[in-house]
C-alpha cells in the first residue's frame, strides 16, 4: 500500500470510527439518550439527503451515455441481488419476520449521501459524485417496487392492510424525501441551469456532516451484547455482500464496457454494508428488528476493518482508472 493509500485509509477510518465510538461512549456515560439516534437519522433523510442528491444530480454530466448506463447497471445489480436473497433468505431462518429482514438486508446497501457518498468523494475525482447521486434513482424505485411488498408480506404490522395503504405510509414518511431531492435536481439539470463551485463545496460539507452524524447515531444505539449471537447466522450475508456483490458488479462493468470513475462509483456501491433503511423498514413492518440491527452493526464493522482497505487497493485496477 502506497503512502497516499495509507493516508486515505486513515482518513476514512477516522471519519467513520471516531463519531461511532464517541456516540457509544457518551451513551454509556449517561450524557446522551439512545432516543437521540432516531432524530439524527430523520434529519439526514428529511434535510440533508434531499439537498445532497438534488445538488449531485443537478451537476450530472449528460454529455455521454454514462449518466443513464450507471443507474441501469445498478438496477440490474439490485435485481440479481434480490433474486439471490429470495433463494438464500428462507434457508437462513424459518421465521417470517426474520426471512423478511434477510430479504431486505442482502440487496440494500449503505449507498447514497453517507458512507458511499463520502468514500466516492474521498477516493474518486470530484466529477464522480453525481453518478453516486443518480444511483439513488433505481434504489428508491427498488425500495418502493420490491422492498415495500416484501416487508408487507412478511411483516406483522402490515397484516390486514392493502398494499396501497402501505405504499402511502412510506410515501408520506421521511423515507421518500430523498426522492424529492432527486426529482428537483433532475429538473434543474434538464432545464440547463448552471451550478457553481460554491454548491459543490456545500455538497461536500453536507456529505461529511451526514456521514459523521449517521455513524454517531449508530454508536449511540450500538449494543454488542444484543447482537453478538447473530454473528454466525450473518456469515452468508457477509459473503454475499462483500464477495459476490462486487464480483457481480465487476462482471456487469466488463460486459457493458463501463470503466473509469463511473465503474469506480458502481464498485464502491456494490461493496457497501447493510443499509440503515433495513432497520427502518424492519421497524415499520414488525420484522426482526434485532436481526436488522445486528446486520447493520456487524456488516459495517467488517466493512471498515476488512473490506475498505481491500476496496482502496482494488480501485487501483486498470478498470477504474480515468483515461
Amino acid at each position: 500500500m502506497t503512502k497516499e493509500q495509507f493516508i486515505t485509509l486513515l482518513i476514512s477510518q477516522a471519519v467513520i470510527w471516531l463519531p461511532m465510538l464517541l456516540g457509544n461512549r457518551l451513551r454509556h456515560m449517561g450524557r446522551i439518550s439512545e432516543q437521540v439516534a432516531k432524530p439524527l437519522y430523520t434529519v439526514n433523510l428529511v434535510l440533508i439527503a434531499p439537498v445532497v442528491f438534488g445538488l449531485g444530480v443537478w451537476r450530472l454530466d449528460r454529455s455521454s451515455s454514462d449518466w443513464y448506463v450507471a443507474p441501469l447497471l445498478m438496477a440490474a445489480f439490485l435485481l440479481v441481488s434480490v433474486a439471490i436473497s429470495l433463494v438464500v433468505s428462507p434457508r437462513l431462518s424459518h421465521r417470517g419476520p426474520s426471512i423478511g429482514t434477510f430479504l431486505l438486508m442482502i440487496p440494500l446497501g449503505n449507498i447514497g449521501q453517507s458512507m458511499a457518498g463520502f468514500l466516492t468523494l474521498l477516493l474518486l475525482p470530484a466529477a464522480a459524485y453525481p453518478y453516486n447521486a443518480v444511483l439513488m434513482c433505481p434504489t428508491m424505485l427498488f425500495i418502493f417496487a420490491i422492498c415495500v411488498p416484501l416487508a408487507t408480506h412478511w411483516g406483522g404490522a402490515a397484516q390486514g392492510l392493502t398494499l396501497w395503504r402501505n405504499y402511502r405510509q412510506v410515501i408520506f414518511s421521511p423515507i421518500a424525501m430523498p426522492a424529492v431531492g432527486l426529482l428537483i435536481g433532475g429538473v434543474l439539470n434538464f432545464a440547463g441551469l448552471p451550478t457553481s463551485d460554491l454548491s459543490f463545496g456545500a455538497l461536500k460539507v453536507l456529505v461529511f456532516i451526514s456521514t459523521v452524524s449517521s455513524t454517531f447515531a449508530m454508536g449511540i444505539r450500538m449494543r454488542f451484547q444484543r447482537v453478538v449471537h447473530f454473528s454466525h447466522v450473518l456469515t452468508p450475508v457477509h459473503v454475499i455482500k462483500f464477495l459476490i456483490h462486487p464480483l457481480i458488479m465487476l462482471a456487469l462493468c466488463l460486459i457493458f464496457h463501463v470503466s473509469g470513475m463511473v465503474a469506480g462509483v458502481l464498485f464502491i456501491a456494490s461493496c457497501m454494508p447493510c443499509a440503515i433503511m433495513v432497520v427502518v423498514l424492519s421497524t415499520i413492518y414488525d420484522l426482526d428488528i434485532d436481526l436488522a440491527n445486528a446486520g447493520f452493526i456487524w456488516s459495517t464493522l467488517i466493512f471498515m476493518v476488512v473490506v475498505l482497505p481491500l476496496m482502496i487497493l482494488a480501485l487501483r485496477l486498470p478498470l477504474f482508472q480515468v483515461m
